[in-house]
C-alpha cells in the first residue's frame, strides 16, 4: 500500500439505495460507543452560522437537528439558548438523545418521513415553522438535497439560516489519509468543496477549522466501528480491518499500545439562505 494514496476531486455521490442501505447501518450502532468516540462541536460554528443576522438572538429562537444522533451538536444548540427539536430515526440514538437533554423535543424518524408528515399534517408544519435555524450536522450526506432544501426552506423564517456541518479526519495530511482507507472511512475528499444544493438556496459560504482529538489505539478501533462500512461488512472483513490497523498504529507508526495520539480533524460549516427577490426586481 502506498504512504500517500490519491485522493478524489469531488464530494461523494451517495444515490438512493446506498444512502438508505448505509443509513439504516446505524439502527445497530452502539449509542455510548458513538457518542464516547465522535468528536463534538463548538459553539463558534454557530456564531459563524448566525454572523449575518441582524439582531441578536431571540429568547423564543427555534432550531432544528435534522439526523441528530447522539445529540453531540443538539447540546451545543441547547447551550446556546436555542428551543431544539432532533431527529433522529434510530431508535438506540434518538432514546440516548431523549436521555442526555430532556430539554430537546426528540422526533424518532427519518428525514423523509418528516418530510411527508410536514406536508400532510397542518399542526405539525406550524409546530415546527419558522425555524431561525436548521442544521444537518455530520448527515447531509445521508439526505436528497432536492427533497430536504424543499422542505427545510418551507419551515425558515425568512431570515433563517440553513447550516450544514461535517467533521472529518484530515486527509491533507498523508499518514491521516492512510488511516482512513485502513477504517473505510469516508473522510477523504477536499474540505472546500461545497455541498450539494438546489433552489431556492443561494450558494453556501463555508468556515473550516483545523484541530487535533486526542484517542488512544482502543478509541481508534471504537471509531472504525462507528462507520457505516464497518457495520455493514461481514465477520471476516471486520477482522481484517482490525488487524490492519493495529498493525498501522503499532508497527508502522510506532504507536505504544495505551499511548494517546493527536488526530488531525478539519470541520468545515457551511451556511445559506432562501434567495429572497427584492423589491426593486419585481
Amino acid at each position: 500500500m502506498a504512504d500517500t494514496p490519491s485522493r478524489p476531486q469531488s464530494a461523494p455521490r451517495i444515490d438512493t439505495n446506498r444512502r438508505h442501505a448505509f443509513g439504516t447501518s446505524y439502527h445497530s450502532t452502539s449509542a455510548q460507543t458513538y457518542h464516547s468516540v465522535r468528536p463534538g462541536y463548538f459553539p463558534e460554528i454557530i456564531d459563524f452560522l448566525l454572523e449575518e443576522q441582524d439582531q441578536p438572538l431571540q429568547v423564543s429562537a427555534s432550531a432544528l437537528d435534522l439526523g441528530a444522533g447522539t445529540g453531540l451538536f443538539t447540546q451545543v444548540l441547547v447551550d446556546y439558548g436555542f428551543t431544539v427539536t432532533a431527529v433522529e430515526p434510530a431508535e438506540s440514538m434518538a432514546a440516548f438523545l431523549s436521555q442526555r437533554l430532556p430539554q430537546a423535543q426528540v422526533l424518532q424518524l427519518s428525514v423523509e418521513d418528516l418530510d411527508h408528515r410536514v406536508r400532510h399534517d397542518p399542526d405539525l408544519a406550524r409546530r415546527l415553522g419558522d425555524q431561525t435555524l436548521i442544521v444537518a450536522a455530520q448527515s447531509w450526506h445521508w439526505f436528497d438535497p432536492d427533497q430536504l432544501c424543499t422542505m427545510v426552506a418551507s419551515l425558515l423564517k425568512p431570515t433563517g439560516v440553513l447550516g450544514i456541518v461535517h467533521h472529518q479526519l484530515d486527509t491533507s495530511i498523508p499518514w491521516v489519509h492512510r488511516l482512513t482507507r485502513i477504517m473505510h472511512a469516508g473522510d477523504v475528499h477536499p474540505v472546500e468543496l461545497s455541498p450539494a444544493l438546489v433552489p431556492p438556496f443561494r450558494p453556501a459560504e463555508g468556515r473550516w477549522w483545523h484541530w487535533n482529538d486526542v484517542l488512544g489505539p482502543q478509541e481508534l478501533h471504537q471509531l472504525m466501528q462507528t462507520r457505516s462500512f464497518y457495520m455493514r461488512t461481514t465477520d471476516t472483513q471486520r477482522q481484517r480491518m482490525h488487524h490492519n490497523l493495529d498493525w498501522y498504529l503499532h508497527q508502522h507508526l510506532g504507536y505504544r499500545p495505551e499511548e494517546p495520539i493527536a488526530v488531525p480533524y478539519v470541520t468545515s460549516a457551511w451556511r445559506t439562505q432562501v434567495h429572497r427577490r427584492s423589491p426593486a426586481s419585481d
